[in-house]
């Protein structure tokens, strides 16, 4: 069973101090594929091996992106850690491409999913949505705001992703971080729409 080979898969990949945080991520996105609608197997997929690459050094994902053959942007190469989405897709499609027989799709979904969850996209899918939002307020992050986006994720998931986007992005100015332009995009999007 894929979700059982990706489980094993991701515990033998993240570090100790990560499981928490991982398991938290399943846990919503097994509620959320119920309010969501979309298939448990996908969800619980991607939220166990979006953080595969996270613990990464920063050359191992620089040099696994080039393997790859993704595109890397300055800002990138400055910051690797951005790429741990895009290796962890990548990976997961390597890995797990010949266990989806007759659904294609539900496998680009997953690795879009992977692939976006730090940074969002314009025009998410649910699970997409779901993944960057399962793994901002899984029940072990703790920062002033989450409590509310957690709960609006169940009532309104595109004002619930908006939310989270406008509390991060405060949060990265606040603090003088750089942003990803996906990120500027994918909100743009939303509210542009």
């Amino acid at each position: 069973m894929i979700v059982e080979d990706a489980r094993r898969w991701a515990l033998s990949q993240i570090a100790p101090q990560r499981r928490a945080h991982v398991e938290g991520v399943v846990s919503m996105m097994e509620q959320y594929a119920a309010r969501w609608a979309f298939p448990l197997d996908a969800g619980v997929t991607v939220a166990w091996v979006h953080d595969v690459c996270r613990d990464w050094p920063e050359q191992r994902l620089l040099a696994a992106a080039e393997e790859q053959g993704l595109r890397v942007s300055e800002l990138e190469r400055a910051y690797p850690l951005m790429l741990h989405g895009p290796v962890a897709a990548g990976r997961f499609r390597r890995r797990f491409a010949g266990c989806f027989g007759n659904s294609p799709s539900w496998l680009e979904d997953g690795c879009r999913a992977v692939f976006f969850h730090t940074t969002g996209r314009p025009g998410m899918s649910s699970l997409e949505s779901c993944l960057y939002l399962a793994d901002a307020v899984e029940a072990g992050r703790e920062y002033p705001g989450v409590e509310e986006i957690r709960e609006l994720s169940f009532r309104d998931l595109e004002a619930a992703v908006l939310l989270s986007m406008d509390r991060s992005l405060t949060y990265l100015i606040e603090r003088g971080h750089v942003i990803h332009p996906l990120t500027v995009a994918a909100r743009n999007a939303m509210i542009v729409q």
